[in-house]
């Protein structure tokens, strides 16, 4: 493989060619990787007087060598087809549509015979030597796999894509003398049979538009997609047929219809534009229907894939400057479920972040020109995206319930865990906060999937510990459910493990005061309220817009009765769920007080976060170790906790006894020794 790079070195160099005897005749790549008809081949045309066996020719492409391995006579004037698409045939040399080289390469690898680079090569369409055998190339839109090249079809040249330019809301078209534009503003692929751009046009607002350029004796250009006054959302672009066509199409209606509809064969060509990009013209993707029980529903999520097969490598950029493979647009259709997941997402932020959540960006879609509703659009909940969360490094992922057997690791910890194994020895495998937050918020959503969206990932080092991802957080139940009680009768380990949780002792006391220390700030009534109120602020027209688009076809509450369902399970949920974890762990409900004075010379954080209020009550469970810190704000210093004979700002407190603390604070500087140090010493 080194020789032949060198050649090919040499060749692209202006090395001369030997004169050829076997040459290139016809090359067609696969355009689109769900076509399971046309297939990527290169024709083998013998120009010589003798009979030559292909045993030891090489074909090269980029890095890819094929070399003939079995013995194969190729006749004068008779050709060989090597099929090069991986799985189906002699030779995967990753050709592209999108444009390449390919080099003809004797069997002692010392002379190139032959060599072709080509640009991009549209569907269905080969490019070839005019007449078998000879120097000049062209297009073929009826390509002749193992047979002769007909002069009469060749096309001599491709025409370059129309240019497109949009001054005081006017359309105009520019290309080559001689050619004509032809356009569709459906998303509908462009045929000569489409409008002719004869002068400047007005489209409306958020239109779409295919061009294409056309001429006598060219093949026509490829197609240059635009859309026109996207700045406020997502405009997607593609066949109608490839969405509604009762043959075709992946956009049905009926879970039952679409519901295991995966893979290639069910990807489809596609245009994408974002609201970050200034420029009109968008990108090519892959567009497939996502979800499971989503897919029954008339809005569904879609996924955007890169089109390797288009040429256009480059990551897929969303609005909030992520680069990903792959990015997902959630339709959010169960009632409630956008402002639900907003909310989860931002409490999981602000809870730490021990549980990981994707960024949603809510926005307008447009497909085809036509308003779609309100979309998420974040990245996938894959390697890619966990491997980013790692800083770059490779990880191990579980996704779905059936986590047994999936990982060696994995089976290791959760052994570990029904055996109810010092703590220690969890906290070496897991993130053990990663899993209690997990259980803790999956408790007061009261989520009706939780085991059915599960998720974990871990560094794939000796050391790597494994971590859980919050995704899909829009079923929740009535904030009355027995969410304790369902979730404690569950048959076998399910996430978020609860009953193994509450069977552990040290498992059970961490979880007690991180519901505690959850209710009491950042799902506190007034800081989630506050909360809810301005998402829905931000999201509310967003919010109208999908109600009106989609109220006709399936459930979509009003925006402000989702707003108001969630401001009521803000307000009921804690009292019911400390109730249902006391009864379950047979622990007394405590109410504790903390105190900042003077009030605003510092915070208390209880578990980590930070009390809401200077002067804070909340509940807690007796037996329950409380962990509070006292933090100094600027130009002040700790003093003293009133309440407690601890010294230290860090107290470590059974529920019992932490009735009513006080955090004292005082400036900075009043004693020599400073802060706690001068008290009795």
């Amino acid at each position: 493989m080194c020789r032949v790079s060198t050649l090919l070195v040499t060749a692209l160099c202006g090395a001369r060619l030997i004169a050829q005897d076997l040459r290139i005749n016809e090359i067609h790549c696969q355009v689109d990787p769900a076509d399971t008809v046309d297939i990527t081949w290169v024709e083998i045309y013998n120009a010589g007087r003798y009979t030559v066996d292909l045993v030891g020719w090489t074909l090269v492409s980029g890095d890819a060598v094929h070399r003939v391995a079995t013995s194969t006579s190729l006749a004068p004037r008779g050709f060989v087809l090597l099929r090069c698409d991986a799985g189906t045939g002699s030779a995967d040399l990753h050709l592209k549509a999108s444009g390449g080289s390919l080099l003809l390469v004797e069997p002692k690898g010392q002379v190139v015979k032959d060599i072709f680079t080509w640009k991009d090569l549209p569907r269905g369409t080969s490019i070839g030597r005019m007449r078998d055998g000879e120097r000049t190339w062209g297009y073929f839109e009826s390509p002749t796999p193992g047979g002769s090249n007909a002069a009469s079809t060749c096309l001599r040249k491709r025409l370059a894509p129309p240019t497109f330019d949009l001054q005081d809301g006017r359309l105009r078209f520019g290309t080559a003398a001689g050619a004509t534009v032809h356009y569709t503003t459906d998303g509908s692929p462009v045929t000569l049979l489409q409008a002719q751009a004869q002068a400047p046009f007005e489209p409306p607002p958020h239109s779409i538009v295919r061009a294409k350029a056309f001429a006598p004796g060219a093949l026509p250009s490829s197609e240059k997609v635009y859309v026109l006054d996207p700045a406020d959302g997502i405009a997607v672009i593609t066949d109608p047929a490839d969405l509604w066509d009762a043959q075709r199409g992946i956009h049905v209606s009926g879970a039952a219809d679409n519901f295991t509809r995966k893979g290639a064969s069910w990807r489809r060509k596609a245009w994408v534009h974002w609201p970050n990009d200034t420029s009109a013209s968008a990108r090519p993707v892959l567009l497939s229907i996502a979800g499971s029980g989503s897919r029954g529903l008339p809005k569904k999520n879609f996924k955007l894939r890169i089109d390797h097969a288009s040429g256009d490598e480059r990551p897929i950029a969303l609005a909030d400057g992520g680069r990903w493979g792959e990015v997902g647009l959630r339709a959010d259709g169960t009632p409630d479920a956008l402002l639900r997941n907003l909310f989860a997402e931002e409490i999981a932020r602000r809870a730490g972040g021990s549980v990981d959540v994707q960024g949603g960006l809510a926005l307008p879609l447009y497909l085809n020109g036509h308003y779609w509703g309100a979309y998420r659009a974040m990245p996938p909940k894959d390697a890619e995206w966990c491997e980013q969360l790692c800083g770059g490094r490779p990880v191990e992922l579980i996704a779905g319930p059936a986590t047994r057997g999936a990982d060696s690791t994995y089976d290791a910890w959760m052994d570990a865990l029904v055996a109810k194994a010092p703590l220690r020895e969890l906290e070496r495998a897991i993130e053990v906060r990663s899993l209690i937050d997990l259980a803790a918020l999956d408790l007061w959503m009261g989520r009706a999937d939780h085991d059915l969206n599960v998720r974990c990932w871990r560094p794939a080092d000796a050391s790597g510990r494994w971590r859980w991802i919050l995704y899909d957080m829009d079923l929740w139940t009535p904030p009355e459910e027995a969410t304790v009680e369902r979730m404690l009768s569950e048959e076998g380990p399910a996430a978020p493990f609860l009953p193994q949780i509450l069977a552990h002792p040290e498992l059970k006391d961490r979880l007690l005061m991180r519901v505690s220390a959850l209710l009491a700030t950042v799902l506190h009534e007034g800081e989630a309220t506050a909360m809810a109120d301005s998402l829905f602020a931000c999201h509310r027209a967003l919010m109208q817009a999908d109600h009106a688009r989609w109220s006709g076809e399936m459930r979509v509450p009003l925006p402000e009765d989702s707003h108001a369902a969630l401001r009521r399970h803000i307000r009921v949920r804690p009292g019911m769920l400390l109730h249902q974890l006391a009864e379950a762990t047979d622990r007394d409900l405590r109410k504790t007080e903390v105190e900042v004075r003077p009030a605003g010379a510092g915070q208390v954080l209880f578990d980590g976060l930070p009390l809401p209020m200077d002067h804070h009550t909340f509940s807690t469970f007796s037996g329950t170790k409380l962990t509070l810190i006292a933090v100094p704000a600027a130009g002040m210093e700790f003093a003293g906790w009133e309440g407690a004979s601890e010294r230290s700002s860090t107290l470590h407190i059974d529920a019992v006894k932490a009735k009513r603390l006080r955090a004292v604070f005082r400036p900075a500087g009043l004693s020599r020794q400073g802060g706690l140090q001068q008290r009795g010493e």
